[in-house]
């Protein structure tokens, strides 16, 4: 620093100002320079910002499921059950050929998924299922040297309900938030409850007469709305209660919302148990058929075994996933 020397007042002044401002500058602290508020680390490019999205080696769901769709009993053989008095084939028309009908049911699913594309689905299902029939009844009989053919119309329901217990295995892709799958398993059946119906629509006859000649066999006057003819001792269609093991095919779609997944299944089912002989699905007492060591023979009744040959339908549900 170079000294001032006294020359000029002028001078002096000057000096003193340029020694107060150093002294002023010396005397204030230096603050430190403010460092910029770091910026949030962004997600890395591989992983998916929602967290559903990445793969996990496992998932877990519980929910419901629910619907309903078809039935469908396919035509038997060997519905030619004896030989009449006349020589004339014996045969009853009660689901004897393709019948329908109709199913609705549901209840709890578990599913686990591996490493997103191979899933594990058991369900149980309570499913109500029931087989409808409209049926003519027609056919030409000789009593007496008189040819007579004898028409009614009646209608039949076939109905029970069964726990069912499916085991899938699926095979699963992804796409976003939705999940398609095809699973393939058995499917067991245990029928729970079961009903019938029959009912003379058209062509019923009575009587208490046994001299007027309406029926053939004496047990039948007794005034009740009967069948015409050899049929008239038919009176009831029962049930047999029996298991069944399905081989079950479904195809799936899964949509994620939030926990939940609402899950839509289309559903078929083929019967491995279903007979395909008539007497094998429809129980008649031997000793009520007719053949040449018991030409007047006639049933009373029969049973419906509880059996289709296939059903499916669709079926809609919510499930959470841990």
């Amino acid at each position: 620093m170079s000294s001032c020397v006294p020359l000029a007042s002028g001078v002096v002044r000057a000096c003193h100002l340029r020694a107060l401002a150093l002294v002023i500058a010396l005397s204030i602290p230096s603050w430190p320079t403010p460092a910029l508020a770091a910026e949030p680390d962004e997600p890395a490019a591989d992983e998916p910002a929602d967290p559903d999205l990445k793969e996990r080696p496992f998932r877990f769901l519980v929910g419901l499921k629910g619907g309903g769709g078809g039935e469908l009993w396919t035509e038997p053989d060997n519905t030619v059950l004896g030989t009449e008095a006349s020589g004339a084939e014996f045969s009853l028309p009660l689901f004897e050929e393709t019948r329908a009908g109709y199913m609705v049911g549901g209840g709890l699913f578990l599913e686990g998924i591996i490493y997103e594309h191979l899933g594990i689905e058991v369900g149980f299902h309570f499913v109500n299922h029931s087989l409808l029939e409209d049926i003519e009844w027609s056919f030409t009989e000789q009593r007496n040297g008189v040819v007579t053919t004898f028409e009614a119309d009646s209608e039949q329901e076939l109905s029970w309900l069964a726990f069912h217990l499916p085991i899938l295995v699926k095979g699963m892709v992804r796409s976003g938030k939705t999940r398609i799958s095809l699973g393939v398993g058995p499917e067991f059946a245990f029928t729970m409850s079961s009903s019938s119906k029959f009912k003379i629509t058209n062509g019923g006859l009575s009587s208490t007469d046994q001299n007027d000649g309406t029926f053939p066999f004496s047990d039948c006057y007794d005034g009740q709305q009967r069948l015409p003819g050899t049929r008239c001792r038919l009176e009831r269609v029962g049930t047999k209660e029996v298991d069944s093991v399905y081989l079950a095919v479904v195809f799936g779609v899964e949509i994620a919302a939030g926990d939940f997944v609402i899950p839509i299944d289309i559903h078929w089912s083929y019967n491995f148990s279903q007979e395909s002989d008539y007497l094998d699905r429809v129980l008649v007492d031997p000793n009520e058929i007719p053949n040449p060591n018991q030409p007047n023979a006639s049933p009373s009744g029969v049973d419906l075994v509880t059996r289709q040959s296939m059903y499916g339908g669709l079926r809609v549900g919510l499930a959470y996933r841990f």
